[in-house]
């Protein structure tokens, strides 16, 4: 890259405790190298565009491979890569991106992310599997959905909510199923927070695939609308 300045971010320790792993970062924020200290080769993007850092990479168990999300096609994915770089599968695609990378459960196989296929407003929890077929969504409803998985990807706490639902917290299964509420939704602190409860959200398309939304929100004494 010539004299171009870098900087290393986001290092830490691989599974194996003996090597290293970090970002390195070009000035220009077109070039994002994957980098494996003990080993000068790394996983390499490169565009002219700008490269935003982010922290989801995850090294699986074997020591080879590991699980990194890119932009490369215009959208946000998910991409297996061998650790020196030599080969790279796609695992996810189409016209919406992966927010962020959840989790693995290196047993069955299947890796946890929560991305806007549904909506750009929303955000749900997906699996699929390290070979990139046999992808699932396992949640329900609108809204969007906050998780935490454990760290071996058997159970994960989501917190999911909406513009007319307040947050409820509830276990899962890796498979989705609900395990049990520890937070139901309390509504009476949200109509003491929020006077416009009686909420409408409108989309309209126009000139192709542009969408316009906005919120219409109505409450004793208002007219209030947001768009």
């Amino acid at each position: 890259m010539g004299a171009e300045s870098r900087r290393y971010r986001r290092v830490g320790w691989r599974p194996s405790g003996v090597d290293k792993s970090s970002y390195t970062r070009y000035r220009t924020r077109k070039n994002y190298r994957l980098v494996i200290v003990a080993k000068p080769r790394g996983s390499y993007l490169s565009g002219k565009y700008w490269i935003d850092v982010h922290d989801d990479v995850r090294f699986l168990k074997d020591g080879k491979r590991c699980l990194w999300l890119s932009e490369r096609s215009g959208f946000n994915h998910l991409y297996l890569y061998a650790n020196d770089g030599s080969s790279v599968k796609q695992l996810t695609s189409g016209e919406w991106e992966i927010r962020n990378l959840r989790g693995v459960n290196e047993d069955s196989g299947r890796v946890f992310f929560v991305s806007n296929e549904v909506s750009p407003l929303e955000a749900h929890l997906y699996s699929i599997t390290l070979n990139g077929a046999g992808k699932r969504r396992l949640d329900y409803g609108s809204g969007t959905h906050a998780v935490s998985m454990s760290p071996g990807g058997r159970y994960y706490p989501d917190t999911e909510s909406s513009l007319v639902s307040p947050p409820r917290s509830a276990l899962h299964s890796s498979d989705g199923t609900d395990l049990g509420v520890f937070r139901e939704a309390d509504r009476k602190q949200m109509e003491e927070k929020s006077p416009h409860l009686n909420r409408a959200v409108p989309s309209m398309k126009k000139g192709g695939n542009i969408s316009y939304i906005g919120e219409i929100a109505d409450s004793a004494g208002s007219g209030s609308a947001a768009h």
